[in-house]
């Protein structure tokens, strides 16, 4: 693609095998009040990130007309900017780092007797496949 000289994946994947405070140096954060030192040191593989590097295109800056419209976030056509298409991996990123289900609440009827059916619709988010049972 193009070059680049380190970055944050190289650190996020070196860091893991180093410990503080040598050579990790030891932070002292005066912002927002700072806060305790000893937050900042760190134990041999207690750091530890997962990086995704999403490439646009070929170049650094890529063309103007490449980087698609805002009516493309919720299209699915075969031809998509790389913005829309990008927002959408990302969402499904983090969909699939914290998996969910939602439950729809039911509409009850006013009498319900022993043995009655109950439909509810469940949706899961940030899952390759769900299974669903029966409750009896």
């Amino acid at each position: 693609v193009y070059p680049v000289d380190g970055g944050m994946e190289d650190w996020s994947y070196a860091a893991g095998w180093e410990q503080s405070p040598e050579p990790i140096s030891v932070c002292r954060p005066t912002t927002y009040g700072g806060y305790a030192e000893d937050r900042t040191k760190y134990r041999r593989d207690s750091i530890s990130t997962l990086v995704y590097l999403a490439e646009m295109d070929d170049f650094k800056t890529a063309p103007d007309n490449s980087l698609g419209h805002r009516l493309e976030i919720w299209s699915k056509g075969t031809t998509q900017g790389h913005v829309p298409r990008n927002m959408r991996m990302c969402l499904k990123v983090i969909e699939l780092a914290r998996p969910e289900v939602v439950v729809v609440p039911p509409s009850l009827p006013t009498s319900i007797g022993i043995g009655s059916a109950v439909s509810i619709q469940v949706y899961g988010f940030g899952c390759h496949t769900m299974n669903v049972r029966l409750i009896a």
